[in-house]
């Protein structure tokens, strides 16, 4: 019988094989961690290839904002990528977005073809504590809510044999003019503040 290990090995390698949808495959994957990790970030989908990065939130201003965020709930970036497992609702970069801002999001199809393999990973992982970054991965983890009603706010839900405690954050793309809003910054200081209460 395949240990937990084996089988997070071999549901990664499903994922690179698949070819449900025309996405183009030109670029790594970015899901990144361990099958005993405690705590999963969810993204919306896997940022433009660059480079030999393959790592979830790699670089630029998003990277930047979201470790600034976990930082001030205690958790240094390489010590937050060494104990939490980061994947994305879907696992292939969706391309721009048609304003030319940021990343376009994935569509129904996209995300219908991909649930199985998120699927997948709750269940290896069975994280204590899920943090949903940005309103598709609210969407998918928490139901359709406003930013203002899932940001600073805690959530428990039951996945059939565990129950998980979820946090969301809005996605911390530039792009995103929701997060300078001074009322929106005092509901991200909230989500932070759960953040360093969270038993994990």
């Amino acid at each position: 019988m395949e240990n937990r290990v084996d089988l997070l090995k071999r549901l990664h390698e499903d994922i690179k094989s698949c070819r449900a949808c025309s996405l183009p495959d030109d670029g790594p994957h970015r899901f990144a961690g361990t099958a005993d990790a405690r705590i999963m970030l969810v993204g919306q989908a896997p940022a433009k290839p660059r480079g030999v990065e393959g790592r979830p939130f790699g670089y630029g201003n998003g990277r930047k904002r979201l470790f600034d965020w976990l930082g001030r709930a205690g958790f240094e970036e390489e010590e937050f990528r060494s104990k939490a497992y980061m994947t994305s609702i879907t696992k292939c970069y969706p391309g721009p977005s048609p304003s030319g801002k940021g990343d376009r999001k994935p569509d129904k199809n996209e995300i219908a073809n991909c649930s199985g393999f998120f699927d997948r990973e709750l269940e290896l992982i069975r994280p204590a504590l899920i943090i949903p970054v940005g309103q598709l991965a609210i969407s998918v983890l928490l139901g359709e809510m406003k930013l203002s009603e899932a940001v600073g706010h805690k959530f428990e839900r039951d996945f059939g044999e565990w129950r998980s405690t979820l946090i969301p954050l809005p996605h911390p793309s530039g792009a995103n003019l929701w997060n300078n809003l001074p009322e929106n910054q005092a509901l991200i200081s909230k989500s932070i503040d759960l953040l360093l209460d969270a038993e994990v």
